[in-house]
This record gives structure tokens, sequence and C-alpha cells, in this order.
């Protein structure tokens, strides 16, 4: 069975040709995180500048509304990554909460230690690239289906 190591280290050699072996200064920063189901990841109002990647289960990421409603912004699950947009784009508090929908397990690190890393270790920039890039195309992709669709066919 392939972890989430295995998979990010293929993406790292894929986008800028970096071998698994030379990733261990950025492996050796990371974390495995369990959530069991409803556990939240992140409230409203952090400030967490965490990155992670889902190995397994699903996130929900809503916002609760001024009249008790809940929206649901995204759902994630297994190979796609996660963080907040408000902390890492924005640099403001979440506006979101980051919710476990079933048992999920993460690789995550904080993305000022990342920022650290990526000073002594520029071969790992094309990581930061492509996460930032995926944010920006995911966001714009929800922007065009609000204007595009109709709330059914989101």
């Amino acid at each position: 069975m392939r972890t989430s190591i295995d998979t990010l280290q293929e993406l790292l050699f894929d986008l800028a040709g970096i071998m698994p072996a030379d990733t261990g200064p950025l492996f050796a920063m990371t974390t495995v995180v369990s959530l069991e189901t409803n556990e939240a990841y992140m409230r409203e109002g952090e400030n967490s500048r965490r990155l992670a990647f889902i190995e397994q289960g699903i996130i929900r990421v809503y916002i609760i509304k001024e009249n008790g409603d809940e929206a649901t912004l995204l759902l994630r699950g297994e190979g796609k990554f996660i963080a907040s947009h408000d902390t890492i784009i924005n640099r403001q508090h979440s506006r979101f909460i980051y919710r476990a929908l079933e048992p999920v397990k993460l690789l995550q690190i904080d993305y000022d230690v990342l920022e650290e890393i990526l000073k002594t270790h520029p071969e790992y920039e094309p990581l930061r690239n492509f996460f930032l890039m995926k944010m920006l195309a995911e966001s714009l992709k929800m922007l065009e289906s609000f204007v595009t669709q109709s709330p059914e066919e989101r």
C-alpha cells in the first residue's frame, strides 16, 4: 500500500526531479495526524497555517451563517491537499470550520516551517508553487461554478 510520503515523493520527482532519497529534510518536519469522525481539524477564528495531505478519509469545510444554517464550501478526500485559504493566502483568521466526516489520517506540516525549509532547500520550491496554484485554481473553479451552474448542478 502506498503511503502519503510515497505519493508526495513521486510528486516532487515529477515536479522538480528530486529523488526520494533527497526528501529527508522535508519529511522530517511532517507529522501524522489522526482525526476521529466529527473531530475538528481547524475551527473558525484559528490562525493555524497548517498544510496537510489527506491519506485517508474526508474533511468538510463549512461555515455557520448568522441564522445558524451551515454552508459547505468544499469536501476534500484522499490524495488531496487541505489548508485554510484564509490563513495561508490571506494571512487572516479562518472563517471556516474543517471537520472530519469519517476517520481521517493526514500528513501535515506547518506552512511557516515549510517556508524555513525552502530557504535552505530551494529545490523543494516547485511543491509550494504546485500547492498554491492548486489552491488558486480550485478557488476559481468554485467561483465559476457559482456563476455558470445552478445549485443542483454544483
